[in-house]
């Protein structure tokens, strides 16, 4: 029986537009970071079997603002749990199965210069993941995983200003389930250095223009990874970099309601990663 503890960022997006584009109205920026203290007590029942659990400690920090308004930061505490399995046929063959519960983050803040305050509610989705490790060498491994994101759970966004008369604004997302499709090599360089890199592929969630919104413009991703470990002492440092190509997103939508200027346009997304991961 082992005990672990992980804590790392499980997500989250940050994106500034400036105050001068024609969408300013709407949104100019907003950020949402995500970060899981997650300890989890694993069993070994046997030489080809082995299973696992945890629970997931979620603080999240949240604030947007507009040419107008500006949401003040607000944080919260939201829990949930994970469960896996392991089963190894052979010496050179892995299989895993993974279980990610949804976590609900409630968010309450104030609007800077005035006495009200914008409510509003975000999902991270559940999340099942199917993993395998193929032993081609005793220096080299072959990675696969499948995983479903069931964010169709995810109908609409309301942000209530806690004016009764006024009620809240609803965003609708409508998102489908995505699938996410990955594969990697692991090559152990020397007795110090193990180099890896992957490539994953991951479906829409949303394709209708008319229901993208400028808040989170979402649509195929690409993402190419290179990595490397060491060991030092007893800790495994690793570095990886990342390209995430979120291609081109197009967006023929009304602000919330119908009231205001739509945002009519496309949306481009590539992003670099660069990091460091210990584990003790």
């Amino acid at each position: 029986m082992h005990l672990g503890l992980a804590l790392g960022a499980a997500g989250g997006s940050s994106l500034s537009y400036g105050d001068e584009w024609a969408g300013a109205g709407a949104l100019d920026s907003i950020t949402l970071n995500v970060i899981v203290l997650n300890p989890s007590l694993s069993y070994k029942i046997n030489d080809q079997w082995s299973v696992g659990g945890g629970v997931q400690f979620s603080w999240a920090a949240f604030e947007q603002s507009t040419a107008r308004v500006t949401a003040e930061q607000d944080t919260d505490w939201a829990y949930g749990y994970n469960l896996g399995v392991m089963y190894r046929p052979t010496d050179k063959l892995d299989f895993g199965l993974s279980y990610r519960s949804k976590s609900e983050h409630s968010f309450d803040a104030d609007i800077k210069g005035t006495d009200l305050s914008v409510a509003t509610d975000v999902t991270v989705p559940e999340i099942v993941d199917l993993s395998m490790r193929y032993g081609v060498r005793e220096d080299l491994n072959l990675l696969a995983s499948v995983q479903f994101h069931r964010w169709s759970q995810w109908d609409e966004t309301v942000l209530d200003l806690g004016v009764t008369e006024m009620g809240g604004l609803a965003i609708q997302r409508d998102w489908d389930d995505v699938w996410k499709f990955a594969v990697g090599a692991d090559y152990r360089l020397n007795n110090d250095w193990r180099l890896k890199a992957g490539f994953s592929y991951e479906t829409s969630p949303q394709d209708d223009s008319s229901k993208q919104w400028v808040d989170l413009p979402v649509g195929e991703q690409y993402r190419y990874s290179v990595g490397a470990s060491t060991n030092w002492d007893d800790i495994v440092v690793d570095f990886f970099y990342e390209y995430a190509d979120l291609g081109e997103v197009e967006s023929a939508k009304r602000s919330p309601g119908g009231n205001f200027v739509g945002v009519n346009g496309t949306f481009e997304g590539r992003i670099h990663f660069v990091g460091v991961n210990f584990t003790f």
